[in-house]
């Protein structure tokens, strides 16, 4: 018999507006969506209301039509990460921010308790550590790279 396919899919920001965990859950093959930051609906009601530009964005990360209990987010990693993205005023500080909040979104998604599944895909640079310990415990890995970097 051949197990069903189940996936995980694990994006630090709004990736995509979450095209592909979207897709997946449709198709009913999502097992979990893990992000740094989603908007729960009474959130995003307050944040829209704001006059403050940063606070209307972080209102927009949310996984439109997906349920609560197929999303697994870290509000404070997903704040450290839009702070320490922000401060840097040269690309080479802002290239170090996005390293380390990468490093830390990738750790931390490599130490949860994932729902069953076969199939995970990380993406791109936030992706490293759960990746390796994806493989680790044989599960089939894809990374989704949206831009070639620095260097195209």
């Amino acid at each position: 018999m051949t197990a069903s396919l189940q996936i995980v899919t694990a994006q630090k920001g709004a990736r995509d507006h979450y095209l592909i965990p979207r897709s997946l859950y449709r198709n009913g093959v999502l097992a979990q969506c893990v992000t740094d930051w989603h908007s729960p609906e009474t959130l995003r009601r307050v944040l829209r209301e704001s006059s403050h530009p940063f606070l209307r964005r972080v209102a927009d990360e949310y996984v439109p039509e997906v349920s609560g209990q197929h999303i697994s987010d870290q509000k404070v990693l997903g704040l450290v990460r839009k702070a320490a993205e922000k401060i840097g005023h040269t690309f080479e500080q802002r290239h170090e921010a996005y390293a380390w909040t990468d490093a830390l979104f990738a750790r931390w998604v490599a130490s949860l308790d994932l729902p069953p599944h076969n199939a995970f895909i990380g993406y791109s640079y936030a992706s490293l550590e759960a990746l390796e310990a994806e493989q680790a415990r044989g599960v089939f890995t894809v990374v989704h790279q949206i831009d070639p970097g620095r260097w195209e």
